[in-house]
């Protein structure tokens, strides 16, 4: 029954792909063309402008323990939101 199935969806896309209706020619520049790009503003100069904030080198990334009570393992996550997870080691879930 699978095969079947399999077969007819098969047939299905062939007749799909052999029936994909052509876009008519329009007056388009060749893909390699060199076209004309319209003028951009120029922009204001970087003098002043305040820049966001970069990690300061030498910080901790923020992370905590886990600890598993299923198997004991010890792991770290880096996603502080989370409150509960799976035991990379036994798959249990483990409350944080």
């Amino acid at each position: 029954m699978k095969r079947k199935q399999q077969r007819e969806l098969v047939e299905l896309t062939e007749q799909m792909i052999n029936n994909v209706p052509q876009l008519p020619n329009q007056d388009q520049p060749p893909i390699n063309a060199d076209i004309a790009l319209p003028d951009l503003p120029t922009l204001p100069p970087v003098d002043g402008a305040s820049l966001p904030p970069l990690p300061m080198p030498g910080m901790a990334v923020p992370q905590k323990e886990a600890n598993c009570l299923e198997c004991a393992a010890k792991f770290t996550i880096k996603d502080l939101r989370l409150t509960k997870v799976k035991c990379p080691v036994c798959d249990a879930v483990v409350q944080l």
